[in-house]
């Protein structure tokens, strides 16, 4: 044969990371189903950046389970309603606002 396991990984890793970068064309484009660079500016255009293009690579690819990605959006979100209430509530009495 010639090649090893590794070395076939390596080259279809490598392939599908050009594609990847060649699809983004340095900015110009977008992975998201919907978009189309041809489309007419206006309320229909799906917007997307590149940490929300790669999210949803990442999400598609399984490489971040969805369920993973919500529990860690919860945990974040009672972190911050704690912060929120804790320091801000103690802000605001100081500030004679509550």
């Amino acid at each position: 044969m010639g090649s090893t396991i590794e070395e076939i990984m390596r080259k279809r890793q490598r392939e599908a990371a050009e594609a990847y970068e060649s699809m983004w064309a340095g900015g110009q484009g977008s992975h998201h189903p919907d978009y189309d660079p041809e489309a007419p500016p206006g309320p229909g255009v799906v917007k997307a950046d590149r940490p929300t293009e790669e999210l949803y690579g990442a999400i598609v690819r399984n490489d971040v389970h969805q369920g993973d990605w919500l529990r860690l959006g919860f945990i974040l979100s009672i972190f911050y309603l704690a912060v929120w209430l804790g320091i801000g509530g103690a802000w605001w009495k100081v500030i004679g606002l509550w």
